[in-house]
């Protein structure tokens, strides 16, 4: 759980001064040094990671985990308060059904094989 909370901080810090795939790029790499997650683990993980941002947060989960995905999406644009949200998901399936919020507008990959 310490290299997620690491790996969190460091999405944040990134997402503050860089754009969100210039921050994923430095996160990947970062991420090449840091064992992965077993994907059995992942929701457990994801559930109990607290802090940063909801995209912080699936960038540190998906740069952990070797075949997870940032998702991000949007609600219909009749929903009051309109927000954006990311969440991270396995082979198009959310890791945590509670996290997803909206229809899917994007996704993308975190972690660089290290193979």
């Amino acid at each position: 759980m310490i290299r997620a909370y690491v790996m969190n901080a460091v999405s944040l810090a990134a997402l503050r001064f860089l754009s969100p795939l210039r921050a994923a790029g430095l996160v990947a790499r970062l991420a090449r040094v840091v064992p992965a997650i077993e994907e059995a683990k992942l929701a457990a993980t994801i559930g109990g990671l607290r802090g940063g941002t909801c995209l912080s947060r699936s960038m540190a989960i998906a740069a952990l985990s070797e075949r997870a995905e940032v998702v991000i999406g949007v609600p219909p644009p009749e929903e009051p308060n309109w927000t954006a949200h990311a969440w991270v998901e396995v082979d198009r399936v959310p890791v945590l059904a509670s996290e997803v919020r909206g229809a899917a507008i994007t996704r993308f990959s975190v972690r660089i094989s290290s193979k």
